[in-house]
């Protein structure tokens, strides 16, 4: 069983700052670890590459470490666990600072059942507390302070608290109050939520119990003042997969609002919603959904017929941009050309093969895109909301955006590969069908040396007229 866990926050503080906080790990003056109820993270060496030690059970050694924005820990124990967990710190390309952390693993033997009914509930209980202390000594404030579910209380008293005080063994009921938050008390019973998980796969991050949030900066818009839908679907299908995982499929059900928190919530059936709790009509409240799927990319269907053009032609087709001249959403985070280089991707798709007919079905599109140092994940790596970002308005550019202004309705994605910041990639497009207002079409990015890298399919609803 694929393991892909992940958590992250976006902070209003210097890079610095927040790369501080990880370099402090398992010193004697570490303010991200809360380890006044949790067990302690221990190293027998200062943190460096081959250090060693874990917390309570968990075993790992440090396999890599860049100063101020990453480490790895790879898994020593439990039984079991094959993979790592690291904690990254990039800049946000609209301000800010994110923190994020990742578990990606292979469960097998014990791991199949002791991961979802035991350390999974544990670990994104103890992740959401270690962002709150950051939260908390980053702005002096803590805005939605975490909340452990009934399930996960229940599992700290039958382990015995795993508090540090005392010993692990004793049960700790000292739960910290952070300054300008609110006192938790008694907590009110939730829902026992034992896995998220899906058939076969990874599973779906959904904080401690409780449902976590998405907030969509509003640097990351598409139209002005809603969401991206590529961006927007990406950080969605990113609580179920990664890069080399399975296809999810997003479906987009209103413009996703920006600059406040979404809330994610997992059904009985692995899917994801996305929801908005200030929305004023019920009818806006649903703004996403998203499962796990399948996208074949086959000689009887190729999602780019005739496959890719090599980076020149590809660049030279930029020239034919029809958005350079005229563009309904010119500050787009994917596609808007007022938007400046570093704060946008700038993919200026124009016809390398021209399509047939009054739709001009079978149209193709391409641009290069060379990702901005500022897309780094830590590892050199663009992430996996970027990369459906990338892959959004090329495929609708292979339609007549200009004439026919469409929006994205709903997006099927399969990450192989991740980018590398600062290569040169191809990202293009193809209008496979057009019928009343849905346009159907096809995208795919390959490196500079044509190799497929990530692919879609997408769903285009024209507004009305």
């Amino acid at each position: 069983m694929d393991v892909y866990n992940l958590h992250e926050r976006r902070f209003p503080a210097e890079t610095e700052r927040v790369g501080a906080l990880v370099d402090g790990l398992s010193g004697a003056d570490d303010r991200l670890w809360p380890r006044d109820d949790w067990p302690g993270l221990r190293l027998d060496a200062p943190l460096a590459v081959g250090a060693s030690g874990g917390h309570g059970p968990v075993r790992y050694t440090v396999e890599e470490y860049v100063p101020g924005r990453r480490v790895r820990f790879r898994f020593r124990a439990p039984r079991g666990f094959d993979g790592f967990h690291e904690l990254t710190v990039r800049p946000g390309p609209s301000g800010g600072t994110v923190l994020r952390h990742l578990l990606a693993m292979r469960a097998g033997g014990p791991a199949l059942l002791t991961w979802p009914l035991v350390f999974r509930p544990l670990h994104d209980a103890l992740l959401e507390e270690a962002l709150d202390r950051a939260e908390h000594e980053l702005t002096g404030t803590v805005r939605a302070p975490a909340r452990r579910s009934a399930y996960t209380r229940l599992l700290r008293r039958l382990l015995g608290g795993l508090g540090r005080r005392g010993s692990e063994g004793r049960r700790s009921t000292r739960r910290p109050v952070l300054a300008g938050s609110v006192p938790a008390g008694p907590e009110p019973p939730s829902p026992i939520r034992t896995s998220d998980l899906y058939p076969g796969g990874m599973n779906a991050t959904t904080g401690n119990g409780a449902p976590t949030t998405i907030t969509i900066p509003t640097g990351y818009n598409g139209p002005d003042g809603s969401g991206n839908g590529g961006y927007t679907a990406g950080l969605l299908a990113s609580r179920l997969t990664a890069v080399g995982g399975p296809a999810v499929q997003v479906t987009l059900r209103v413009p996703p609002p920006l600059d406040h928190p979404l809330t994610v919530e997992c059904e009985p059936n692995g899917t994801l919603s996305l929801t908005d709790p200030a929305a004023e009509e019920e009818s806006a409240r649903l703004v996403a959904e998203a499962a796990v799927t399948e996208l074949p990319d086959t000689p009887d269907s190729p999602v780019i017929p005739g496959g890719p053009v090599g980076a020149p032609e590809a660049e030279e087709a930029e020239s034919r941009y029809p958005g350079l001249t005229a563009h309904p959403f010119p500050r787009c985070y994917s596609c808007g050309p007022e938007r400046a280089e570093g704060d946008g991707l700038r993919l200026f798709a124009g016809s390398v093969r021209p399509g047939t007919g009054p739709d001009a079905v079978g149209n193709t599109v391409a641009c290069t895109w060379t990702p901005h140092p500022a897309l780094d994940e830590g590892s050199g790596t663009v992430g996996l909301a970027q990369v459906w970002a990338a892959l959004d308005c090329p495929g609708g550019w292979s339609s007549d955006v200009v004439g026919r202004p469409a929006l994205l309705g709903r997006i099927t994605v399969r990450v192989d590969r991740a980018p590398r910041t600062g290569d040169t990639h191809v990202v293009m497009g193809h209008l496979e069908s057009v019928e009343g207002r849905k346009i159907r079409t096809g995208s795919a990015l390959y490196d500079a040396e044509g190799r497929l890298m990530a692919l879609a399919r997408a769903t285009w609803i024209a507004l009305r007229t």
